[in-house]
């Protein structure tokens, strides 16, 4: 009995910690759209380009952007600084979660993708819903920094435009991305019978969970 109360009590402490972590870093967790399967690896993974993905270079003006971002949050007043809760790691984290999703966003538009074998483009697809995933939570959070800022009444109204404009850049991204979706699952599709398989498998289960 005593041994119950204690594991009890220990999953609640545990429970209790991950909570205080998560909201000390606004964390932002949403599960994968446009999916009915779990997909731990991709999830789990730091970096999602692979050697068989083609090269791509960001635009300078977006990577700038992050950047610019990043130094008016540092110059930011104390006051500013302690109303949000986005620091120098975010950008650090979100340089990498945009080029990465860059890479992919342009993979997967290229006209050549459609020829490059099922377990390919599979992979892309998957990748790909990852990617906005993590596009979809770093924009919530300079919203969620953009609005925190307009309570607190700091008076950063350049800073605040700043997180903007970089929100703005992430949505647009993560809609190309998004975007981009349907025409890879039809890509699969048509790489023959495996993937035929798999966009069906696919369709069968999304119809069942969402009833269309």
């Amino acid at each position: 009995m005593k041994i119950t109360v204690l594991i009890v009590v220990g999953l609640m402490v545990v429970m209790l910690l991950i909570l205080a972590f998560s909201k000390k870093d606004c964390t932002i967790v949403d599960p994968p759209f446009d999916s009915d399967e779990s997909w731990p690896d991709y999830i789990l993974r730091e970096n999602l380009v692979e050697q068989d993905d083609r090269s791509y270079k960001v635009p300078t003006r977006e990577m700038q952007q992050i950047r610019f971002t990043s130094y008016a949050v540092r110059c930011a007043s104390s006051r500013a600084r302690n109303a949000i809760c986005i620091n120098q790691a975010f950008f650090e984290k979100l340089k990498n979660t945009y080029a990465q999703a860059y890479v992919l966003y342009m993979n997967g538009s290229a006209a050549s993708v459609k020829d490059r074998g099922f377990q390919y483009i599979k992979s892309l697809y998957y990748r790909s819903v990852v990617a906005g995933m993590r596009l979809n939570a770093a924009e919530k959070a300079c919203q969620k920094a953009v609005e925190t800022l307009r309570r607190s009444n700091s008076g950063e109204k350049e800073l605040i435009k700043s997180i903007e404009r970089c929100q703005f850049m992430i949505a647009k991204l993560k809609t190309s991305v998004r975007n981009n979706l349907h025409p890879i699952k039809q890509y699969i599709r048509d790489s023959g019978a495996e993937g035929r398989a798999w966009y069906e498998a696919l369709e069968r289960k999304h119809k069942e969970k969402y009833g269309k």
